[in-house]
Parts: structure tokens; C-alpha cells; sequence
């Protein structure tokens, strides 16, 4: 079940290796931009993030596979999908307000708020290795490796440890419990 409090971004591809960003057509020229995102809905993440870049940013994609993920505090959870423009050329004239402009990955980095430029960094991440991250303050989650159950095992006390004949004698070795 998903959670309303949940919230989808697409990192959308354009030509040329570029990345597209969004903002409001009233904000100043040094305002910050921002990847297009919305909250998912009833038809899930995936479909909530088309739905999105249609009907908010005028934007037809193909979204494709979930490239990061963060589990916020609260509970709710954030998903980053990547996302193919289907035409050629992004329109930069506002649509309901909103402007939308392909960016380089690391200009649009740069313009991004903390929050959205490490889903960016998790999502360029994840699709070079080819896997979904988790990411965590603008970075991917720090990976634990587990060590072996070996080296976990405490020393054994002597009463447990192994036993360690005293008289090793030919007599001392088969002696019985009668001959003590």
C-alpha cells in the first residue's frame, strides 16, 4: 500500500546527455530549480511519475526504472525513476506556470536545493551501476559488510574449550572411571 505522504521525482533525459529542471515562471532568475516530482498516487509510483510530467510539466516521458530510493523519518518513503523525454527538444515557454529547461547534470546540480541535488546524485549513481541506491544526506547509503560468524565467536572459557589430555602415557589413555 502507498502512503500519500509519498513522493515520486523523475530525473528526465534529453538529447545529448542533459537533464531537465523546472520552476516556477515567477520566481527570479536566481531562484532554485527543482527535478519535476509529485506525490504518488493511487496507480503507484511509476505511473504517478508519468502522470506528473504530463499533466504538471507538459513533459511526455517514458519513465523507466527506479534508480534511488530514501526512506525519510516520518515514515514515507521517496522514489527516483528515470525518465526519457519522447520528443525531441524540451519547450522552454511556461505551461501552467512552470518553465522547463535541459540543463548538464552538474549545472543543474548546482541549482538544485540540498535535498533534490542528492536525488540526483543517488539517481546518476544507481544508473551507473546499474541498481537501485539509497541514499542518505546527498549520498549513497554506506554499505556494511558483515563479518564472518568465525570471527564473531568469543574464545571459548576453559570448562568448554576443548579437552586437553594430561597424561599422555599409553595407560593414562585408557583409563575408566574403575581404575581412577
Amino acid at each position: 500500500m502507498v502512503r500519500p505522504a509519498d513522493t515520486v521525482y523523475v530525473v528526465v533525459r534529453a538529447a545529448r546527455g542533459l537533464i531537465v529542471g523546472a520552476r516556477l515562471a515567477e520566481d527570479s532568475d536566481d531562484a532554485p530549480w527543482a527535478l519535476p516530482a509529485g506525490p504518488v498516487g493511487e496507480a503507484g509510483p511509476r505511473a504517478s511519475a508519468a502522470a506528473w510530467c504530463v499533466d504538471a510539466f507538459g513533459l511526455d516521458v517514458s519513465v523507466g526504472h527506479l534508480l534511488a530510493v530514501r526512506f525519510v523519518a516520518s515514515g514515507a518513503s521517496v522514489f527516483v525513476f528515470d525518465g526519457t523525454l519522447r520528443e525531441a527538444a524540451v519547450a522552454e515557454s511556461p505551461r501552467h506556470g512552470v518553465v522547463v529547461r535541459s540543463f548538464r547534470p552538474e549545472e543543474l546540480s548546482a541549482r538544485l536545493p540540498e535535498f533534490e541535488r542528492g536525488a540526483l546524485t543517488a539517481a546518476l549513481q544507481g544508473a551507473e551501476l546499474g541498481r537501485v541506491v539509497e541514499w542518505s544526506a546527498g549520498g549513497e547509503v554506506a554499505f556494511q559488510e558483515e563479518r564472518s560468524w568465525r570471527r564473531m565467536m568469543p574464545a571459548l572459557p576453559a570448562p568448554f574449550g576443548p579437552l586437553i589430555p594430561r597424561d599422555m602415557s599409553r595407560a593414562a589413555r585408557y583409563k575408566t572411571s574403575r581404575t581412577r
